[in-house]
């Protein structure tokens, strides 16, 4: 689109993206920190949830992606509305207490002010890449092949798409009878790998 945009002669190199997030919401999300003893530095943020059960990855391999990100010391927050409460609490029970399930708790500016405190996200191809992308932290996506490949990719660098060329993508439907097979074929081991890829340049990985 600034392609588009650059052609018609509007100098369009780059995108800012400034939220109006007030004291209040600032201060909501500060609390939230102190509540639940979570530290800058150590959060990866998830957001198992989507508009279309088409790009979904399987709630149990976030569940286990948190798992192994808490045991290597991290803690973990589960965002979405109140429809993503049960996937939170089932990401929730991998956790041992360091996962935090927020799903349905905050407006739509806060929980944008809690992933400017994360350090990484992990998620489908859904709204909340984008939010995470727009704060700038690096994203991690089950990314699904009914679409056109990354023609909605959240913006900026540092992010990892994993997506399988499967043989019936695109196919632009909203449920799949192939039981999401572009989905379930992307791993757990991949979307791990992907994330310490991403952050190791950048030593986040809590130890």
């Amino acid at each position: 689109l600034l392609n588009y945009v650059a052609e018609w002669g509007i100098p369009a190199k780059d995108c800012l993206f400034p939220f109006p997030i007030s004291l209040n919401d600032r201060a909501f999300v500060k609390e939230l920190f102190k509540r639940y003893q979570l530290k800058s530095g150590e959060v990866l943020a998830i957001a198992p949830g989507g508009k279309r059960s088409t790009n979904l990855w399987p709630v149990a391999r976030f569940t286990e992606i948190a798992r192994r990100w808490v045991g290597n010391g991290g803690q973990a927050i589960i965002i979405g509305g109140p429809s993503d409460y049960a996937s939170g609490e089932s990401i929730k029970s991998g956790g041992n207490g360091a996962i935090v399930n927020l799903c349905g708790q905050t407006s739509l500016l806060q929980a944008i002010e809690l992933l400017s405190r994360c350090h990484i996200f992990v998620g489908n191809d859904s709204g909340p890449v984008h939010m995470a992308a727009a704060v700038g932290i690096p994203c991690v996506v089950a990314y699904t092949a009914s679409q056109l490949p990354w023609h909605w990719a959240p913006w900026g660098k540092n992010h990892r798409l994993i997506r399988k060329a499967v043989r019936c993508s695109p196919c632009f439907l909203t449920e799949c009878p192939e039981n999401n097979l572009c989905l379930t074929e992307v791993s757990v081991d991949e979307v791990w790998n992907a994330v310490q890829e991403t952050i190791a340049a950048r030593s986040l990985l809590p130890s």
